[in-house]
């Protein structure tokens, strides 16, 4: 049934399927007989080379890639001396071409070779001269400058400009990653540069205005142990763009630069020996040197894990014996309220043995969204929280968010205390449960008074304060909190008293505040307002932490743009915590514009089989394009999934042997020899010069003409 729905389907989409189905979970011969045995022949090659989410690939890097076609270079190429010209020689430097000329960027070039020994010296020595790139252009003369742009730590890989000096014509400018490989033991060292799939990098980095691009599509250098020293054995295939010079007219006059880099190299690698490192220092850093589990780029989440791990083992712990209730005034709904008592201090303040609060209440006709985002916005929270006075927000670490607290204390001279806090959010989609964790840092200060607040406020330590907020019947809202607060008030309050009977007040109040302000929230989305001034911007990246190597450029509207299979990559890399933010909404027209192209990614991304749109996920849209900040956060946090779909789906991509430009294929190189290009120069003058003397004569010999017919017709 899959062969047949595809049948006469020449297109990547069909040869994915069928491949994949011929080829899931099965072996090589069991796929020939399974399928027809035509087709799969047709498409191992291109299934073998080409990713799929389903038939999983050994993960391989751009560094291993790189590698594997340096080493065929080498190890297999350049043991065929049937494949070149004759080797021309000069001051121990060997140098040949290739007998054809190879694909490069649309064009055919040869591949050069050259080959010399550095005796005195370490293979060791010379590597860490060649790796060091941001030092080229002090032993190879054709370099002008070799900028760093990045790091790719997923590829293994060192991305450079190098800008290159290409006599006669003008300056070159490259954008060429760099990998390398080191066995210690067996002295084997490569360095690796190649253009090839260099798009990052052309983001990266600007060249100079003057400089044409080139495409240096294989460098490689291999140094290994000789008798005397060491030996280095580098191959060139690069496209210049200097027609109409022919690339291997060129290439054949290069032996004198091939010397003159080897006696460069030589003088570097004898200083770098002077400096007596040891056999295995090296010039670069060790991730470049490592073979690394090919995963997507981590990001540093540990902050909100730990605090919404320990928010959701506390909310799940069986509540104590001791109950109470009271009745919420606002609501008339009944707090249930359970007590005990545990040690809790730090960030500056004693260790005390205090209250620990747990507390369950509904919120009639209220959502689980809207009373998650009355709870999470810490920068309006003061205007409706009668426990708080004043209340900012700080910074963003590890995936939770530094706030500040002020909060009012009865039954103390001083009633203020500041509190740094983390928050940190979490929502699950498939039960629509939310989770709200407070905690203070774990850090000791010296000074119990925060300075900044309204005089110098005494410091308390929040220990835990926990919410979950999840849907009941009857259009309700089931609140659970928990709350482990040290006042730091010393020894002046007891369990039992006067304390414990106002922080069961304090609780209710807080409670009957919150009833109140939901349903002002809600009332606001039933009239039709955005939101904008109400909803927490950052209330989206609290719950949904933006991923690593996010591309701050990447637009919605290019990324809609874009075909098949590039969407995916432009999707997985886009910054959506950056599109809700506040300052992307407020504009005129902003949300409408934001909330359209939210529902166009989705829809693109239903139509796109591999990510696998589930239904619970596409029922989140059925309404359209969001009408509200709310709706739009949840529609956020759906594509958000998605797009960690998207992030495997990219790095399985880049993880997989990649599919690297094929430049082993046979091209016919173009341009002429300079002593042509010379002769056709000098030859055009002539004739240009001989056509201007015959104007000239045929001019005079038309005047003369002209005067005797003159003189002719008066004598007459």
């Amino acid at each position: 049934q899959a062969i047949s729905a595809f049948v006469g389907q020449d297109t990547k989409h069909a040869r994915y399927q069928i491949a994949s189905f011929c080829l899931r979970g099965g072996t090589m011969m069991e796929s020939l007989r399974a399928c027809d045995r035509a087709w799969v022949q047709r498409l191992l090659v291109w299934h073998l080379t080409h990713w799929t989410v389903s038939a999983r690939i050994q993960l391989r890097q751009l560094r291993h890639s790189l590698l594997d076609l340096a080493r065929t270079r080498i190890n297999v190429w350049y043991a065929t001396s049937s494949h070149f010209t004759d080797p021309v020689e000069q001051d121990g430097v060997r140098y040949r071409l290739s007998n054809r000329d190879k694909a490069c960027d649309g064009d055919g070039v040869p591949v050069t070779f050259s080959e010399f020994h550095v005796d005195g010296v370490r293979p060791v020595d010379i590597f860490n001269v060649i790796a060091n790139a941001a030092n080229q252009t002090t032993w190879d003369s054709s370099y002008k400058r070799m900028s760093w742009l990045q790091d790719d730590l997923q590829a293994e890989a060192r991305g450079w400009l190098g800008i290159q000096k290409v006599p006669p014509v003008q300056v070159r400018s490259a954008y060429q990653w760099q990998v390398v490989d080191a066995n210690f033991t067996a002295e084997d060292f490569w360095v690796v540069f190649s253009s090839l799939k260099n798009r990052a990098l052309k983001q990266a980095g600007q060249s100079e205005s003057r400089a044409t691009h080139m495409k240096n599509c294989l460098t490689v250098f291999r140094i290994t142990r000789s008798t005397t020293g060491a030996k280095v054995v580098r191959t060139v295939q690069a496209n210049t763009h200097i027609w109409p010079l022919s690339p291997r007219y060129v290439a054949k006059q290069g032996l004198g630069d091939a010397v003159d880099l080897a006696t460069r190299l030589r003088l570097r690698s004898r200083n770098q020996r002077q400096q007596d490192w040891n056999d295995t220092q090296v010039s670069i850093p060790e991730w470049m040197l490592e073979d690394r589990p090919c995963v997507p780029p981590v990001v540093d989440t540990s902050i909100r894990e730990s605090l919404l791990e320990r928010a959701a083992s506390r909310l799940q712990q069986p509540v104590p014996s001791w109950c109470g209730q009271r009745r919420i005034r606002s609501s008339g709904e009944i707090m249930k309220l359970w007590r005990h008592s545990s040690p809790c201090g730090g960030a500056g303040v004693s260790p005390a043995n205090v209250r620990v609060w747990h507390a369950e209440f509904v919120v009639p006709t209220a959502s689980p969204s809207d009373v998650f985002n009355v709870l999470v916005a810490t920068a309006a929270a003061a205007r409706w929280n009668p426990l708080l006075h004043s209340t900012s927000v700080l910074s963003f670490q590890s995936g939770a968010r530094k706030i500040r607290e002020t909060i009012v204390l009865p039954l103390a001279a001083r009633r203020l205390r500041s509190l740094r806090l983390w928050q940190a959010a979490s929502h699950d989609l498939t039960t629509g449960a939310y989770l709200v964790a407070l905690s203070s840092p774990a850090t000791r200060r010296e000074s119990l008074l925060m300075p900044g607040g309204v005089g110098d406020t005494l410091r308390a330590s929040q220990c835990l304060e926990a919410y979950s907020v999840r849907a009941v019947e009857n259009n309700g809202t089931l609140v659970r909190l928990t709350s482990h607060l040290n006042p730091n008030f010393g020894t002046a309050v007891h369990p039992d008293g006067l304390w414990d009977a106002l922080s069961e007040k304090a609780l209710v109040d807080f409670a009957g505040a919150l009833n109140t302000e939901v349903w002002r929230l809600a009332g606001l989305r039933a009239s039709g307002s955005l939101l904008l001034d109400t909803v927490d911007s950052d209330a989206f990246r609290l719950l949904s932490p933006e991923p690593a190597d996010r591309n701050a450029s990447e637009t919605v509207a290019h990324t809609l743009s874009l075909d098949a299979e590039a969407w995916i990559e432009a999707f997985a890399s886009l910054n959506l915590p950056s599109m809700l933010n506040a300052s992307a909404l407020s504009c005129p027209g902003c949300f409408e514009h934001r909330a359209a192209g939210i529902l166009q990614l989705f829809e693109r991304a239903r139509a796109t089989s591999s990510l696998n749109v589930t239904i619970s996920e596409a029922s989140v849209f059925l309404a359209g394009r969001a009408q509200d900040a709310v709706t739009l956060q949840c529609h956020a946090e759906t594509l958000a999934l998605i797009q960690g779909r998207a992030i495997d789906i990219i790095t399985d991509l880049a993880c997989a042997h990649l599919d690297l430009p094929n430049i082993d294929s046979n091209l016919p190189g173009s341009g002429f020899p300079l002593w042509v290009l010379v002769a056709a120069s000098t030859a055009t003058i002539m004739v240009i010069l001989a056509m201007g003397i015959s104007c000239c004569c045929c001019r005079r010999w038309q005047r003369r003409w002209r005067d005797r017919r003159g003189r002719a017709g008066a004598g007459g």
